[in-house]
C-alpha cells in the first residue's frame, strides 16, 4: 500500500479487491468487502464538502451506511475515544469517536451514481459540516483508539475537529458602469 502523503495521483483501486475493515478497541474486528458494504443498510443525505484552501465548494447527495450501524456490529471497547481513518494513498486523520457516531457514514454513491476514482471510488467518508480534509477517500480501515493521533493534515497545523463554520468566498468581482461593484463567489453555513 502507498505510503507517501501527497497525492500525486488517484490511486488505482479495483472495487472487486478492495476492503474496508475497522478495528482498534473493538471486541468483533469487521471486515466488508465492496459488494458487503452495499448490502448494508444505507442513507442519503445531502453535504457540502469545502476544502481547506476553500477554493473548491462540492454539494451533492451521497449514498453510504451510517458509521454508527457499522460501529454497533463492531462493539466498541471501553475507552475507545478517537478513531483513526485511514485510506489508500496513505493519508490519515483523526476524530472523536462521539462526533463519527452521531454523523458520519462510509459513501459508495453521489447523486445517485457510484463514486468515481476521483470522487474516491470505491467509498470515501463523508461527515456532514467538517472540511473535506475529514473526510478522506479512498477509505480503506478505521481504527479506535484511547488517544488522539495527528493525521496528514494534522501534523501541518490544521484544526483536529475540522469543524465546517461559516464560509464566504469572494472568487472575482466586476466593476458596473454606474461604478458599483459586484461581487462574485460563494457562502455556506452548516447551520
Amino acid at each position: 500500500m502507498p505510503t507517501n502523503q501527497h497525492i500525486r495521483s488517484i490511486p488505482p483501486i479495483n472495487s472487486h479487491v478492495w476492503a474496508f475493515s475497522i478495528g482498534g478497541l473493538v471486541r468483533h474486528p469487521l471486515i466488508l468487502s465492496y459488494a458487503d458494504l452495499l448490502r448494508q443498510p444505507s442513507v442519503t443525505l445531502p453535504v457540502n464538502v469545502i476544502c481547506t484552501d476553500r477554493r473548491s465548494l462540492d454539494s451533492a447527495h451521497y449514498t453510504g451506511v451510517p458509521l454508527s450501524a457499522l460501529f454497533d456490529l463492531v462493539e466498541l471497547r471501553e475507552g475507545a475515544q478517537f478513531v483513526t481513518m485511514h485510506a489508500y494513498d496513505g493519508y490519515t486523520s483523526v476524530l472523536r469517536l462521539d462526533d463519527l457516531r452521531e454523523q458520519a457514514y462510509i459513501a459508495y454513491a453521489i447523486d445517485g451514481q457510484p463514486l468515481t476514482h476521483e470522487q474516491g471510488a470505491p467509498a470515501r467518508l463523508v461527515i456532514p459540516g467538517r472540511y473535506g480534509y475529514k473526510m478522506p477517500k479512498w477509505i480503506t480501515r478505521l481504527e479506535a483508539t484511547e488517544q488522539a493521533i495527528s493525521g496528514t493534515w494534522e501534523k501541518r497545523g490544521f484544526d483536529r475537529d475540522g469543524q465546517l463554520n461559516a464560509v464566504v468566498e469572494i472568487t472575482h468581482h466586476e466593476t458596473l458602469a454606474d461604478g458599483q461593484v459586484r461581487l462574485h463567489g460563494f457562502a455556506y453555513s452548516p447551520t
